[in-house]
């Protein structure tokens, strides 16, 4: 709005999360509706009193605003506390993107974000929720490193439902070459809920368990690359109460002991792409690896499905 023109203006918050009103530097009257009536709130309060209340994630509020200006340019801090149930526990992935110089797993500003969520096949979704998903605003910086998902022709900060048997395609931009770091940031116990996040780069063939440390690459030049980098993922919910044991032998032999007999045994690469499918036909399964890398081994019998990670030398 313009000078006398008082018009109404909706604006939410701009971060993943709910936006508490005291980490708001906007001293306006706030409009919105709950319970099936109106709520005024002013964020501003000259006693210094902390004013309590959220914005909670995917709303909005309305509040009216003159400026002698051409615009009005507004900070918001990204929300420190806990206000209430919009901040319920999530078991959102999390990545961080840095230049390596800056890189710190307690995500500098230097860091960008992106959030996922890997589930069953079966409760994956492949099109985009506008209550639980975010579009990617690039950063108006053109130096600040920026990462996000790639699905079809979209860009995510934040995809909640991704299948945990397939891949996601992980797209970056950086304003000039130099050496940067992709990890998981200390604030996000993603062991808890997987037992592999792993990384692949296409340019170097390498393929990094970021749960075991963060990955350090290299680009020549500035810009934007959709197609470098997958990520692949290993519930850890998959392998609770395992009945067998999954493991490595002398570098490149995999081994699972532990079976009946009859198991189903299926081997995955760092891609996501099947390997191997046979049936166990004793108390133990072995079988040589291909090459350097992480493979995920599934093993499906009467007693139910264990997934497991393994590392070749």
């Amino acid at each position: 709005t313009h000078k006398e023109n008082m018009s109404w203006n909706l604006f939410g918050s701009p971060y993943l999360c709910a936006m508490n009103y005291n980490e708001m530097a906007y001293g306006r009257m706030l409009y919105g509706y709950e319970d099936g009536g109106y709520t005024t709130v002013k964020t501003y309060d000259e006693g210094g009193r902390i004013v309590q209340g959220y914005i909670p994630s995917g709303d909005a509020v309305f509040t009216q605003t003159a400026t002698l200006g051409e615009r009005e340019t507004f900070g918001v801090s990204l929300p420190q506390g806990k206000t209430g149930e919009a901040y319920a526990p999530t078991r959102s992935l999390s990545l961080y993107l840095a230049s390596t110089d800056a890189a710190t797993r307690s995500l500098t500003v230097d860091a960008d974000r992106l959030q996922v969520n890997a589930v069953e096949a079966d409760e994956a979704v492949a099109d985009f929720d506008p209550m639980a998903d975010g579009v990617k605003w690039m950063a108006a910086d053109e130096q600040m490193p920026q990462l996000y998902a790639v699905r079809g022709a979209g860009r995510y900060s934040l995809l909640s439902a991704v299948s945990r048997e397939g891949t996601l395609a992980v797209g970056f931009r950086v304003g000039q070459g130099g050496s940067y770091t992709i990890g998981i940031p200390e604030d996000c116990d993603a062991a808890a809920d997987y037992e592999a996040v792993v990384l692949t780069d296409a340019r170097t063939g390498r393929s990094t368990d970021l749960l075991a440390g963060a990955y350090t690459f290299q680009t020549a030049e500035g810009g934007t690359d959709d197609s470098r980098f997958t990520l692949s993922f290993v519930s850890r919910a998959a392998t609770d109460g395992a009945a067998c044991r999954i493991y490595v032998q002398d570098g490149n032999t995999l081994v699972v002991d532990g079976l009946s007999g009859g198991e189903r045994i299926r081997i995955y690469d760092a891609r996501g792409s099947l390997l191997l499918s046979q049936s166990a036909s004793g108390l133990s399964f072995r079988t040589p690896l291909p090459a350097t890398g992480v493979y995920v081994v599934r093993v499906s019998g009467d007693a139910g499905e264990q997934t497991g990670k393994v590392m070749c030398e």
